[in-house]
C-alpha cells in the first residue's frame, strides 16, 4: 500500500523539520568560537600568569591583527572588548580577583551556560501553521 500525504500533512512535516534544524543551529552557534575570541582565548590561554589584564588583551590581540594607525587599532580594540565581554558571558571567561583582570573560567561554567541554552531552545514555542 502506498501513503500518500496531504498537502497540509506535508507542510506541517516541513515546518516541523525546519524547527528541528533551526534548533540544531543554534545549538552549534553556542559552542563555536567566531575567530576573534578564538584570538582571545589563545592569548589568555597562552599568557604565563593566572590572571591577565582586559587592556593587555586588548592591545595584544590588535597587535596580533597587525592593524597600523590609532584608528585602524582602535577599531580592532572595540571588536576585541565586545567579544571579551561575550567570553565572559558564555562562561569561558571569568573575572579575576584584582581589578579588570581577566582569568579562564572552569569548564563547568561554561556547561552551566550550554544548558542553559538548551533549556531556552527546549521552551521554544511549537510552530504555528
Amino acid at each position: 500500500m502506498i501513503f500518500v500525504e496531504t498537502q497540509q500533512c506535508y507542510e506541517v512535516r516541513k515546518l516541523e523539520e525546519r524547527y528541528r534544524l533551526n534548533q540544531e543551529i543554534l545549538k552549534r552557534r553556542a559552542t563555536r568560537l567566531h575567530p576573534i575570541a578564538d584570538e582571545i582565548m589563545y592569548i589568555v590561554t597562552n599568557h604565563n600568569e593566572p590572571e591577565i589584564r582586559n587592556t593587555t588583551i586588548i592591545n595584544l590581540f590588535s597587535k596580533r591583527m597587525g592593524a597600523h594607525g590609532r584608528k585602524e587599532r582602535h577599531e580592532w580594540r572595540m571588536k576585541a572588548l565586545c567579544h571579551l565581554s561575550s567570553l565572559i558571558k558564555t562562561g569561558m571567561l571569568e573575572w579575576g580577583d584584582k581589578r579588570n583582570h581577566v582569568r579562564l573560567a572552569p569548564p563547568e561554567k561554561h556547561q552551566e551556560f550550554l544548558a542553559r541554552i538548551d533549556d531556552m531552545i527546549a521552551s521554544l514555542p511549537p510552530p504555528r501553521l
